[in-house]
């Protein structure tokens, strides 16, 4: 959905799950698309801050400042949810809940860790169990529109060409998680190799298991892959040279 279609077409009640990419999505939605009625961000209780300080802590990011010239009265369309995304149920109270399968149309879902060497069972509960709880959540909505899932131009880095479409992943996702509950960690990092198979890290092989799954369990719902090659820092919009992290090509030059 381009921001034009976003803006004239209809009203919207978006939710987004936070990250890198979450912000420019939050930026950029309430600053350019006027036919967004609510955004609801799902939040996670960080380091002892509850939501509403972090959230304030995000805002207070110098990515948001030319929508805090440009539209002055953004925050009115924020609604803070408190949420897990790594939770079932996404750790929703039964109200949060109600309200959202009532109003939301949209959902984006952006957060993800990026570390390519991170252990696979942490990558098996951020990047493939919280797209999942999501779809749960989108599969109640009285009215979607669309879920929306941001995988990686890398979720299948291990062929030679890689086309606008899925792509088979023989991992089966019960089966790793039985596997996750009853090894230790020394015992999968030894089996590590033969789990990932041609994909060359736990990074790649939860995106790429993470859009197997959510095809395999939409069903007919509608929902969307979007695959980023590699992140770096704004181009012009809404600030130049923008980024938050010194992950990738970025953190190179830096260093």
């Amino acid at each position: 959905l381009s921001a034009t279609v976003i803006s004239e077409t209809k009203l919207l009640y978006v939710i987004i799950a936070l990250g890198f990419l979450g912000k420019i999505l939050v930026e950029k939605l309430l600053r350019c698309c006027p036919g967004v009625e609510n955004l609801y961000l799902l939040v996670r209780q960080k380091r002892g801050k509850d939501i509403y300080t972090r959230m304030e802590e995000i805002f207070d990011d110098p990515v948001f400042s030319r929508l805090k010239e440009e539209v002055p009265k953004f925050r009115h369309k924020v609604v803070v949810v408190p949420a897990d995304c790594e939770a079932a149920g996404l750790g929703l109270t039964l109200t949060d809940r109600q309200m959202l399968t009532e109003k939301v149309n949209i959902i984006f879902h952006s957060a993800a860790t990026v570390k390519f060497d991170e252990h696979l069972r942490a990558a098996l509960v951020t990047n493939v169990m919280a797209p999942l709880h999501l779809l749960r959540l989108a599969r109640d909505l009285k009215k979607l529109d669309v879920l929306m899932h941001i995988s990686t131009a890398y979720s299948n880095s291990h062929l030679p060409l890689i086309e606008e479409r899925f792509y088979p992943c023989e991992a089966d996702c019960e089966q790793l998680h039985q596997m996750v509950d009853k090894l230790t960690d020394d015992q999968l990092n030894s089996m590590l190799p033969k789990i990932l198979g041609p994909w060359p890290n736990t990074y790649t092989f939860t995106k790429a298991l993470a859009e197997k799954e959510l095809r395999a369990s939409a069903g007919g719902m509608p929902i969307g892959i979007f695959r980023p090659a590699i992140v770096i820092s704004t181009a012009q919009e809404p600030l130049k040279g923008w980024l938050d992290n010194m992950y990738g090509p970025t953190g190179v030059a830096v260093g």
